[in-house]
């Protein structure tokens, strides 16, 4: 519980490291006169003893710490986890009733204009471009419904006919 400046008054003999000789050569003290200067800081062995169990506690509270950020940052990551997959299941609901609508129109056109439209539009929709990462891809779609991709490469296309 002394520092090098503490130690700094006393004498000392140099030795070289035994383990490994380019390293800085050895301080040795003697013993007593070590016990003497930490008794003179800390105010005899009680004062000693109380700075030892300052430092182990400061130690304790800056594990814990450290343990309660990690656990909060965890627990947050989790939220955030659970938050996007709420949020994904909402937007594929949406996309369900959009393609659902997006049917219902087409039945609706179809028994309005006839059968030559309905087979133009049809391969019209057919072929569409969906962007992926830097790249376009030309991905068969059936019918009008869209292909959408969402993170990690996946790819939810519904009513495919080819792809």
């Amino acid at each position: 519980m002394v520092t090098d400046a503490d130690l700094a008054a006393l004498g000392t003999l140099q030795r070289d490291n035994p383990h490994h000789r380019q390293f800085a050569p050895m301080k040795l003290y003697l013993a007593s006169q070590v016990a003497a200067v930490a008794a003179r800081k800390h105010g005899g062995a009680e004062g000693l003893q109380a700075a030892r169990t300052a430092r182990v506690g400061a130690k304790l509270e800056q594990r814990a710490t450290k343990k309660r950020k990690e656990q909060s940052a965890s627990e947050a990551a989790e939220q955030t986890r659970l938050r996007l997959e709420r949020e994904a299941e909402e937007r594929l609901a949406e996309l369900e009733a959009q393609a659902q609508e997006d049917e219902d129109e087409e039945e609706e056109e179809d028994t309005e204009e006839g059968g030559v439209k309905k087979e133009k539009k049809k391969a019209k929709k057919k072929q569409r471009k969906v962007g992926v990462g830097g790249r376009t891809e030309v991905v068969e779609l059936a019918s009008g419904m869209r292909g959408r991709r969402f993170g990690e490469g996946l790819a939810i296309v519904e009513d495919v006919e080819e792809i």
